[in-house]
């Protein structure tokens, strides 16, 4: 999973090498695992909006998932956490952008719960919990 520019997503869409490299994919085991990591690191494709800085291991911001390093109140489903409301504040302070997992049929007040948050948030033009965070991040581009 990854959060990329529209400039991004447009070259993944019309350049000839990722059209073929998503072609190729197709009879590989899990391509989604390889597909975006190769076009968005490889600096010879020069994708616009490619990550082109040394990558940091420590630095996850597009997608938050609980393999057990933290206590789940939901469910634990082939390893990893299905959060439930209770997983709710805790969340809320994270900075990264998904919260991987929820089930509706788990517990779905929870995912009600974060999506009238996220709707509220985006229509009363709330700011986020911590900006300066994502302002910080080595990948962006300068504003």
């Amino acid at each position: 999973m990854g959060a990329f520019s529209r400039a991004f997503v447009e070259f993944v869409l019309t350049n000839e090498v990722a059209k073929r490299l998503l072609e190729w994919s197709r009879d590989t085991y899990s391509p989604d695992e390889h597909y975006w990591a190769t076009l968005n690191y490889n600096t010879h494709l020069n994708a616009p909006g490619g990550y082109k800085a040394k990558s940091d291991p420590t630095i996850w911001t597009s997608r938050y998932a609980n393999w057990g390093e933290s206590h789940c109140y939901g469910q634990i489903i082939r390893g990893i956490c299905v959060f439930g409301s209770l997983d709710l504040p805790s969340l809320l302070n994270r900075h990264e952008l998904i919260a991987n997992k929820f089930y509706l049929h788990t517990d779905p007040i929870a995912y009600q719960c974060l999506e009238e948050l996220i709707f509220n948030r985006s229509k009363l033009d709330l700011p986020l919990n911590d900006a300066t965070f994502y302002r910080r991040m080595p990948f962006l581009l300068p504003s």
